[in-house]
């Protein structure tokens, strides 16, 4: 049975402290953007930014997001 240990920024969710570790263990750049993102997107929900603020969260988001190929 899969245990429910919690879940991070309302959209990444772990089943164990240890699946928190191997996460933690093996985060390259790719994935820490990822988090970031994640991490992102749940404080603007929860209202944490000025209209300002989130229009530069959301290009910089935009930005981070897009393909290689296209980042050139």
């Amino acid at each position: 049975m899969t245990e429910d240990f919690g879940t991070l920024f309302n959209t990444i969710p772990l089943t164990t402290e240890k699946h928190l570790e191997v996460l933690l263990d093996t985060m390259d750049k790719s994935s820490a953007i990822f988090i970031l993102q994640q991490a992102v997107n749940n404080a603007f929900k929860q209202g944490a930014f000025t209209l300002g603020e989130s229009e530069v969260l959301g290009k910089a988001i935009r930005i981070t997001s897009l393909p290689t190929s296209l980042e050139e």
